[in-house]
């Protein structure tokens, strides 16, 4: 530059390159503006000093402004005049002291002024600027070459050529925030040690403009562009004290080094986090209501299809249980319990767009979450109690996750590439198959047991337990698979004070652990910012999806078609797979005659439908928005959004024909081809009046606003089958025909073989709401925010369409109490809170409010000699159907110590769910065909969180990093339709009790005699008849025909609950499990050690039960040629020998394994979620190859690497049976296991 150039013309040169894009890096981003402009040789400089932070409560105000008096007029010097904005604002100045010196101005402080119209009128005066760098922080500037067309100039590397000095009293003096350091003068001593150094943060970038002072001495400097330092020692014993705003201080030792990397730790006290807080922000400290965070960064240490599932064990109040182990499946969400017996799943936002209660944590389905890009996340927001959730009305009672993507960010452009490649690896230990002969053993006991000696395919088991027996397959090895994922992020980030963008594109691609079970994604967002004038901003939203799913291999574990698992454990390790002849499927005739057909004893391939079947879900979303802001006057913003959220879903399933002979054959009368097209838009608009004002010590704000939301879904199906060929796929076809004949024998018609189906449905739904919000803030000591919001819903009838859910919480900053100034430095923070709110929920099916008239074949009746279309009345109509309303109080506790090191937060809260949408029976004479719904049921949650977070150590090279959380919940139904229960599968809810509990008989051990089983109630013993009483009389009958049809030694013995003599479903079923945890907890450890950082993430879950359904039918009585565990090798077989896995039998007249707490097993876990480990390669490094910005991080993983367990099935974390049902928990019949993952991955930033 050689002093050509003037003070603006360096700013403006270097001003895109001091733009950071990083959230990270906006502390520094002043102090790269200050340097770069002022610490070049560029004319007569003076000392450069930036001011310090001026915290609200620290010293008072310097001049306050009352109601009654609106301008207050001072005649005082300009830098004077900063120091008392500062205070009232809270923002941060950086400008030059010569400046600003022998400046005086007018200070009028005017109640409601925004910064920039006090400013302005301030500065341009005396031919001053101010411009905005990054949130809090702004320089002032010399408005000379205002025009300067190098103020888009783009910065290379070695543009200016300049060095920075060594520490000397010739070089203009510079003090960040916090001055530590007495200005400089020159040194006499000479200095003979020299020493250079880098100044990082956390994620290895450089911090700007850090203060690093020679402990004891005047002697010190600050940081460059790229962090680094240079100072000239008197020797290498000394110790530098490091300092930056926001960051904690640390001491740092030389010890005779020449080269020193120190990394600053964020101060949390200091940080002022925002949260999201719906329909707007608030900063942490400002928080009444009970909000979990969770970044973006947390999200991204797991490689998951949809970002749900990686919340597991981040939030105090939030359980999270993986749906399954299927390409794109997602999780259920329980926010501070199960708040219902409809879908319980949060209210899910994205952008400001309401997407719904999204279910998407079924065993079998594919979550409508995982066509969002995880990569795209910047943090998500859980909004937890009713003071919170209010806000969003209806649908927000089983609260709500705010999802908030990136979006650009001023300063220059910035390219990340992030890629990984994992595979999964399934732990089978729990589940050993027995051998050939094994099995072969097991068998010939059961045909002996059953008094049998002749059976079909006793020669092939006497050749068998010969040692002749034939090769044994192995159907499950060989349709496992090592699971995979590859993915590929990139984005770009870019903006200037007027125009911001952020830009990405991801492919997701993950194979499942069997065949045809695979998810293809890509995803496309554009989010941009726009600032037309001081007064006038706009954005939008935009992120379009597609997904590509192969579903023939997804386990559907209650479905006996799909039970995969189940199927192939328990194939005959004899049958083979391909017939050794041909290749092809193995039939019949590839099988051992001297089985006599017994090893076909499936009716299904299963090797074959997983190769052969096609199964394709095609899913496409589009989520778009567009926003405006316009300021009517200082503090008045209008906000208004439209977004529409469009998805097309298409479906197609080929099931063709097959030449396998025997009972797996699948001929052409049997091929079927599906067709299904799904479309779902929602269009919403949303329009708010935001008022904002401080005066003196009252700091307050107003929201009002409007919501509409429509809903149309429709689509259409069409089924076929029956062709005659399967070589193409298409409805317009040959198909086999079947004829029909009159009583001649003479043929009247031909139709086809399987009659082709059509359908389709559409409906629509609308939402309309008013809301309103107070925040009220008194001397950052006294909260309080006041929340309604009426919503009307289509769902429910004209006279009770509309809902009110107001709320209310209130919080105390105690440690800004002046009586806590004095002896209290070691409490940062010191808060108490309390909350009380209503929200809703219209959780029912559309217009139920009105009756339904069905017509069909079944109500076709003769009229006049004629077949006449009928109809009636299918479901009556309930005007009275109103919403479902959550009640809920909260009480909180936030600790903050040791400047923030150490924070604690504690909640308690009761959660009330009254008026629950249910479905009741009214009496028969009515002659409805289905049962009406009502406003019948209520449920209560109450329970504690905690969460602690703490930083153990923070050295200039190690930090360590701890947050922990743990919460309990009691869950109960206080009310149901009739006080009845409900029934699904092996759960119940019943009042009383939770919801959907585990339910069957208690088993007492086994019968190990005649006695036992003669002496005990009627279960199924040989009787001679029944008496007046109703009780048995038991024959004694030990004989052949009693132990094969009849309650025999070696059977369960069912406890009879009610002492009648009679075991019986009715009377003597019990809860016998759990499906809601005693409490849950997370354990996540943060370690950094130079570039390396390593992240440990431990889950826990305890006093949970599962039914494992799999063991249980792998261990039952039933012996046939199908498969079963080792453990079946210790079942009783004589008195003495086992009481608890029952006799094998060639059948089951006692009912072993069924629903009792035999296969009831402690679900409880504690479980290494995640192990990440990175490196960051230095800048030093990366700049010797030429690589001048951004940097690489090279990173692995492994995720559920081990898991501590009582439970003997594949996985303890199991979903829900049905998706949104929260009435079908707990059972595993063979779901799709979730797998240990290893991940290497890659990011580069450019």
């Amino acid at each position: 530059m050689n002093g050509s150039w003037n003070r603006q013309e360096v700013y403006a040169f270097w001003q895109p390159l001091i733009y950071t894009t990083k959230r990270s890096t906006m502390r520094r981003s002043l102090t790269t503006l200050a340097i770069l402009i002022w610490l070049f040789p560029c004319g007569n400089i003076g000392n450069l000093k930036a001011q310090g932070m001026a915290f609200l409560g620290n010293e008072g105000m310097l001049i306050s402004t009352s109601s009654h008096q609106n301008d207050r007029v001072q005649k005082i010097d300009l830098e004077e005049a900063l120091k008392i904005i500062e205070q009232r604002y809270k923002v941060y100045f950086t400008y030059p002291d010569e400046l600003i010196k022998n400046k005086t101005v007018s200070l009028r402080l005017k109640a409601g002024e925004t910064l920039d119209q006090l400013l302005s009128p301030l500065l341009r005066p005396h031919g001053l600027q101010h411009e905005k760098v990054r949130g809090k922080f702004y320089v002032i500037t010399s408005r000379t070459n205002t025009g300067s067309s190098n103020a888009d100039r783009p910065v290379t590397s070695g543009t200016s050529g300049t060095e920075f000095p060594r520490s000397t009293s010739s070089r203009p003096h510079f003090t960040p925030v916090p001055q530590l350091a007495s200005p400089r003068s020159r040194h006499l001593k000479i200095f003979q040690f020299p020493l250079s150094g880098q100044i990082l943060d956390e994620s290895g970038d450089p911090l700007i403009g850090v203060n690093v002072l020679v402990k004891g001495s005047g002697q010190g400097t600050v940081t460059d562009i790229e962090g680094r330092f240079a100072l000239d020692l008197q020797d290498g014993n000394a110790t530098l004290v490091v300092s930056y705003v926001d960051f904690q201080s640390v001491e740092v030792p030389v010890n005779n080094r020449s080269e020193i990397s120190i990394t600053l730790v964020e101060n949390a006290a200091a940080l002022e986090e925002v949260v999201v807080i719906g329909f707007g922000t608030k900063q942490r400290k400002d928080v009444t209501e009970a909000i979990s965070s969770v970044s973006g960064e947390e999200l991204n240490q797991l490689p998951v299809t949809s970002f749900e599932q990686a919340l597991g064990g981040y939030a105090a109040g939030v359980q999270v249980i993986s749906g399954s182990g299927i390409p794109g499946a997602g999780a259920t969400i329980r926010v501070r319990g199960v708040g219902s017996l409809n879908n319980s799943e949060p209210l899910y936002v994205i952008d400001g767009i309401i997407i719904g209660n999204v279910a998407g944590g079924g065993q079998s389905s594919i979550s409508p979450l995982a066509l969002i890009n995880p990569n795209d996340i910047e943090s998500i927001d859980i909004l937890k109690d009713a003071s919170a959730t209010a806000i969003y009305g209806a649908r927000a009672g089983n609260g709500v996750v705010i999802i908030t993507t990136k979006r650009g960010k001023q300063g220059q452009m910035s390219i990340n590439f992030d890629t990984y490649t994992s595979f999964s690896v399934l732990d089978r230990s729990n589940f050993d198959m027995m051998s050939g002969p094994q099995w072969a053993q097991y068998l010939t006991e059961a045909y002996a047991s059953a008094g049998q000696t002749d059976y079909p395919g006793k020669p092939f088991l006497d050749k068998v337990l010969a040692g002749n027996g034939p090769q044994e397959y192995n159907w499950f090895d060989y349709a496992y698979r090592d699971g995979r994922i590859n993915s590929y992020n990139l984005s770009l980030n870019a903006g200037t004070a007027k125009s911001r963008y952020y830009v990405s594109a991801n492919y997701f691609d993950q194979e499942g652990i069997l065949p045809n079970s695979n998810l293809k994604r890509g995803t496309v967002r554009l989010n941009s910012d726009h600032k037309v004038s001081n007064r006038l901003s706009f954005g939008n939203t935009l992120a379009v999806s597609r997904s590509e799913a192969q579903t023939v291999g997804n386990v559907n574990a209650n479905s006996n078609l799909k039970n995969w698992i189940g199927r192939l454990l328990i194939q005959n390790p004899y049958k083979p797979i391909f017939d050794p002849t041909d290749g092809d499927y193995a039939g019949l005739s590839a099988q051992d005659p001297d089985a006599e057909a017994q090893l076909d004893f499936s009716n299904t391939h299963t090797i074959w439908v997983l190769e052969n079947q096609y199964e394709q879900d095609v899913r496409n979303r589009i989520w778009g928005s567009l926003y405006a802001d316009y300021e009517i006057f200082n503090g008045l913003t209008f906000h208004t959004m439209g977004s529409v959220d469009w998805s097309f879903n298409d479906s197609e399933d080929r099931h063709p024909s097959n030449t396998i002979d025997g009972a797996q054959a699948n001929d052409n009368t049997n091929n079927r081809f599906n067709l299904r097209h799904g479309e779902f838009r929602t269009w919403f608009m949303e329009n708010t009046l935001t008022y904002a004002k401080r005066i003196n010590q009252h700091d307050f704000s107003i929201m009002g606003g409007y919501q509409a939301q429509n809903n149309l879904n429709k689509g259409f199906s069409a089924n076929g089958g029956g062709f005659v060929n399967t070589d193409y796929w298409f409805f317009n076809r040959p198909q086999l025909t079947s004829e029909i004949v009159d009583g001649n024998g003479n043929v009247v018609a031909t139709i086809p073989l399987v009659t082709p189906g059509v359908g389709n449905y559409q409906n629509e739904s609308a939402f309309v709401s008013f809301l309103g919000r107070a925040i009220y803030n008194y001397d950052d000591r006294y909260l309080l925010t006041l929340t309604v919001r009426r919503d009307g819903s289509s769902r429910f009838g004209p006279d009770k369409r509309w809902g009110t859910f107001p709320a209310v919480s209130a919080g105390w900053r105690i440690h800004q109490e002046p009586f806590m100034q004095s002896g209290s430095s070691k409490i940062s923070n010191l808060k108490l809170r309390a909350g009380y709110g209503i929200s809703g929920s219209d959780n029912t099916g559309l217009y139920q409010w009105n009756s339904q008239v069905g017509s069909g074949d079944n109500l076709n009746y003769v009229f006049n000699g004629g077949r006449v279309p009928g109809a009636t009345l299918t479901r009556l109509a309930n005007q009275f159907l109103g919403w479902e309303e959550i009640e809920m109080y909260n009480f909180g506790l936030d600790l903050g110590l040791f400047e923030g090191r150490l924070e604690v937060t504690i909640d308690y809260f009761d959660k009330t769910t009254k008026g629950m949408l249910l479905q009741f029976a009214p009496s028969l004479e009515v002659g409805s065909q289905s049962d009406p719904t009502g406003n019948l049921g209520e449920v209560d949650n109450s329970g504690i969180e905690v969460a602690i977070s703490s930083v153990n150590v923070a050295r200039s090279n190690f930090t360590w990093r701890t947050d922990f959380n743990i919460s309990a919940v009691r869950n109960e139904i206080v009310r149901l339709p009739e006080n009845a229960d409900r029934f699904n599968g092996n759960n119940i809810s019943r009042v009383g009790e939770e919801i959907g509990a585990l339910y069957g008989f208690q088993v007492n051990g086994l019968f190990q005699n005649w006695t036992e089983v003669y002496s005990h109630a009627y279960q199924n013993q040989s009787v001679e008849s029944f008496g007046d009483d109703g009780l048995p009389i038991y024959t004694g009958n030990t004989d052949q025909a009693t132990i094969n049809n009849n309650t025999a030694p070696g059977d369960q013995r069912f406890v009879d609950q009610n002492g009648d003599g009679i075991i019986d479903a009715d009377n003597d079923r019990v809860i016998i499990g759990s499906t809601i945890p005693d409490f849950t907890w997370g354990l996540n450890n943060y370690f950094r050690l130079g570039g390396f950082n390593l992240a440990v993430s431990i889950q826990g879950v305890h006093g949970v039960d599962v039914f494992n359904g799999l063991r249980a039918g792998q261990e039952g009585s039933i012996a046939s040629w199908s498969n079963k565990r080792t453990t079946i090798l210790n079942r009783w077989t004589g008195e003495g020998t086992s009481n608890s896995i029952p006799r094998s039998a060639l059948t089951n007249p006692n009912g072993n394994g069924g629903a009792s707490d035999f296969a009831v097993e402690d679900g409880s876990f504690i479980r290494l979620r995640n192990i990440r480990l990175s490196y960051n390669f230095p800048a030093q490094v990366l700049r010797n190859i030429g690589w001048q910005k951004g940097g690489i991080e090279l990173y692995g993983s492994a995720t559920n690497l081990l898991t501590l367990t009582q439970y003997t099935g594949f996985d303890p974390e199991i979903g829900l049976r049905v998706a949104g049902n929260p009435e079908t928990a707990g059972s595993d019949s063979g779901a799709y296991p979730l797998s240990r993952q290893f991940t290497l991955g890659l990011k580069l930033s450019f």
